[in-house]
């Protein structure tokens, strides 16, 4: 009992204390969040003060490095252009010492004598060339004109014995002076010559009296004959007898035939007179005049050869003279008078042609000297002319190098003066940078102070916050371990008063029963006791591990403050992200509404996308396709009209495409048949020119063997080879043949082509040139044969080849540019042979 009134009054006294302690120690943390609250309010306004320092020296610091590299570019711009201007003064330097050393070795160059007198010959030689040639042209041009007339002239004289033998041929044909000779000599006339000839009539009248006489020219002085007694003569014939002039009456208003004919016979004179007494002549503008002054029997005749009495006329044709005798005979002696002067024309202007040849060949002569003059004096003044041109090109070039070397230095000058500007320009600015640079350094180390000055007062007010506050902890954590104190006791107190009643109601109890509850008290009292020494050990060892505990806690604040401080940039990074994640929620229901309100829906919408689709991804595809809605312009209102019309031409394209399909088709089955078709003929084709090529070479060579080979199956676009075998030869390439045998292969080739689509002419230019005598032999012979249905035209120098032509055309070069024709006819050559 006693024991229990110790512990209970133990227990009120430790109350007690704990009271005492928890009044003070709620005293204590009154006290220290009033020193708290102020202490948050002196950091929060020297937080305040430290950011606006920190932003205030940062500006600062910003202007300072900006001004330091306004400044280092600008010390960079004066030392790069301070290098330009060194080197600019250097260029210049060298560009004068060069120039100078131009100007002492630039003299004046003259030309060197000999080529001046070379020039001088040069001229003097090209005005003679000159002269030379247009004297050369000038003979050149008469020898043409002379050559012209003198052909001229060979025409007329040409011309002359033409006519001359044609109309003696007709007179001939006519009358044969032989027969008439013979008849004449039977009657005994020894005058065989025709007296026309000594008919003379003046120019322009021969035609007109021609028709007038008729037969009556072909007259031959003789004795009168008596005709009953001789035979007639083979031809009509006029005989003219010696007889008296009879004077008869003329027309005195017209013009005699007399007067344009006569001759210097007497007795033809006096027949003339007879034949022509009653013709006249006139004009054909007189004619009707001149006609009304005709009488009986008269009649008046044209140059024209038309004839006109008084109750007739005669009209000729002008183009048929075949009975004008007359005509004909004093063409024939107008002709023969006109060679002999047209050959002494010729002849003169041979010898003249000849002459102008000699002379225009001795002017060539001397052109020709003086070409060789001009070439070897050319050479000379190239000679000369270069090395005078050498040096003045050198003078040209130091010229050329002034005038460069002085512009160079001009604009060398203009931009040192430039760049010299710039430099002083920039160290104007170097100057302004330098002392707004010592301002602002001023002011940064004053931002710099008062920065520093803010963080130690932040940061120690920032270190006595965490102290107190950790303080404040303490005392909180002591007031919670004095209050669970204090609740333990009042437990244990009320244990022990219930205690306490209960041992009072077991004092009236049986003493018996009191010794047994003693006894059972003793033992639960040293159960207890043993019991609260092992919660006293246990207590002892849990304020040990709280003392840990609280070490520990206090490092957490202390860490927990320090992360606080972290904490506030990702709360403003947070805050951020939830402003975001509002406006993208805003998006989002935006995008949602435009998709309610469009034809799409959102499953088909999602099928388009994959996973790795992104919101930027779709942004910029929805930029780039409203780009395009943008480029492609307003609504075309009129798109269903068009749309219609390109329809109808589609299908009309459609339609046109499959009737060119169709056009394909039929094409390309006519091209398969026709492929058909051609293959079939080129094989045939092959096979017949492969034969004839194998018997051509075998008969050009006596032998060996030669075949057309396909380089491939398809023989439509497959090439040939050609095998050829000489025999006696195991060659296996064309190449490795003779240039003769390549020769006669080629020709057995080509004559198997002939000889498959053979042609009228075939023409060959020298084509036995490489071939030996019995090589040629067997080709001319091969010719022989194949010349019954061909004819040959071939070009040949082999004598052998000649001598089976039918006909040779030689062609000589007599003089150097003249080609002229030997023409040879075997068969005439044959001919003349056999009659020798």
């Amino acid at each position: 009992m006693q024991s229990l009134v110790g512990i209970e009054q133990q227990l009120i006294d430790e109350k007690f204390n704990n009271e005492s302690l928890l009044n003070t120690e709620k005293q204590k943390s009154h006290t220290a969040r009033e020193l708290l609250n102020n202490l948050r309010s002196k950091f929060e306004e020297a937080e305040s003060s430290n950011k606006i320092a920190a932003n205030e020296y940062q500006n600062i610091s910003i202007e300072l490095q900006s001004s330091t590299e306004k400044l280092n570019i600008s010390l960079t711009a004066v030392n790069f252009i301070e290098n330009n201007i060194s080197e600019l003064t250097l260029r210049i330097k060298n560009l004068e010492e060069e120039l100078k050393a131009l100007i002492s070795g630039t003299e004046e160059i003259k030309k060197p004598s000999e080529l001046s007198s070379v020039e001088v010959e040069i001229k003097d030689d090209e005005n003679l060339l000159g002269e030379m040639t247009v004297k050369s042209q000038s003979l050149t041009h008469e020898i043409d004109e002379l050559k012209d007339h003198c052909n001229q002239k060979k025409s007329e004289i040409d011309d002359r014995q033409v006519r001359i033998s044609s109309l003696k041929e007709i007179i001939e044909q006519e009358v044969d002076p032989q027969k008439i000779g013979t008849w004449l000599s039977e009657i005994g006339s020894t005058n065989h010559t025709s007296l026309v000839k000594s008919i003379d009539i003046k120019d322009g009248w021969e035609r007109a009296l021609g028709i007038v006489l008729g037969s009556k020219v072909e007259a031959y002085k003789t004795a009168e004959v008596d005709i009953k007694n001789i035979k007639r003569p083979p031809y009509t014939i006029t005989l003219v007898h010696d007889s008296k002039d009879v004077t008869h009456n003329t027309n005195k208003n017209l013009t005699s035939a007399l007067t344009v004919v006569g001759s210097k016979d007497s007795t033809l004179a006096i027949t003339l007179n007879d034949w022509l007494s009653n013709i006249y002549i006139a004009d054909d503008s007189d004619i009707s005049k001149q006609r009304q002054h005709l009488s009986r029997g008269e009649a008046i005749v044209t140059k024209s050869g038309d004839i006109y009495g008084r109750s007739y006329q005669v009209l000729s044709q002008p183009s048929n003279n075949k009975d004008n005798k007359l005509l004909r005979m004093k063409q024939l002696e107008s002709y023969e008078a006109d060679i002999p002067d047209l050959e002494s024309q010729y002849q003169k202007l041979t010898l003249k042609l000849e002459g102008l040849d000699k002379a225009n060949q001795t002017v060539k002569n001397e052109i020709l000297q003086i070409t060789e003059r001009l070439k070897i004096k050319g050479g000379l003044q190239n000679q000369f002319s270069f090395e005078y041109n050498k040096l003045l090109n050198v003078v040209e070039v130091n010229n050329n190098r002034k005038n460069l070397i002085n512009k160079e230095i001009l604009e060398l000058n203009n931009k040192l003066t430039e760049i010299s500007q710039d430099r002083d320009n920039h160290k104007g600015n170097i100057e302004a940078l330098r002392m707004a640079l010592g301002e602002i350094n001023t002011s940064n180390d004053k931002a710099l102070e008062t920065k520093l000055i803010s963080e130690k007062l932040f940061f120690e007010l920032r270190d006595q916050l965490s102290i107190d506050e950790k303080s404040l902890q303490e005392i909180e954590f002591n007031i919670k371990l004095t209050d669970n104190k204090l609740i333990e006791i009042n437990d244990r107190l009320s244990r022990l008063t219930e205690d306490r009643e209960n041992l009072l109601a077991q004092i009236h109890e049986p003493e018996s029963n009191l010794d047994e509850e003693l006894i059972q008290i003793e033992i639960n009292l040293k159960v207890r006791i043993a019991a609260k020494e092992e919660a006293e050990a246990t207590l002892i060892k849990a304020r040990e591990g709280l003392v840990e505990k609280e070490q520990k806690l206090k490092a957490l604040e202390s860490s927990r403050l320090e992360n606080q401080h972290l904490i506030n940039p990702l709360n403003d990074s947070l805050q951020q992200s939830r402003l975001d994640e509002r406006e993208a929620k805003l998006k989002f229901d935006l995008c949602c509404e435009q998709i309610n309100k469009s034809k799409y829906q959102e499953l088909d919408l999602l099928a388009g996308m994959d996973e790795k689709t992104t919101l930027d991804d779709l942004e910029n595809k929805a930029l780039t396709i409203g780009n395009k809605i943008e480029r492609l312009g307003p609504v075309n209102l009129a798109a269903i009209t068009e749309l219609t019309v390109i329809q109808e031409r589609q299908t009309y394209i459609l339609a046109q495409v499959e009737d060119l399909q169709n056009a394909s088709n039929t094409l390309n089955e006519a091209i398969r048949k026709i492929d058909l078709e051609t293959r079939e003929k080129l094989k045939a084709t092959y096979k017949v020119v492969n034969e004839n090529f194998t018997q051509f070479f075998r008969t050009l060579f006596d032998g060996g063997r030669a075949e057309l080979e396909l380089l491939g199956n398809e023989i439509l676009d497959t090439g040939l080879q050609v095998v050829a075998q000489p025999p006696g030869k195991k060659n296996t390439t064309i190449h490795l043949l003779s240039g003769g045998e390549k020769a006669l292969t080629a020709i057995a080739l080509v004559f198997a082509l002939f000889k498959l689509n053979p042609s009228p002419f075939c023409l060959m230019d020298e084509v036995d040139a490489p071939l030996d005598d019995s090589n040629t032999e067997r080709f001319c012979k091969m010719v022989k044969e194949m010349s019954v249905n061909t004819q040959f035209l071939f070009v040949s120098h082999n004598k052998i080849t000649m001598e089976i032509a039918q006909q040779l055309i030689g062609v000589t070069m007599q003089e150097p540019g003249v080609s002229r024709i030997v023409e040879v006819d075997l068969q005439d050559i044959q001919t003349m042979e056999l009659v020798d």
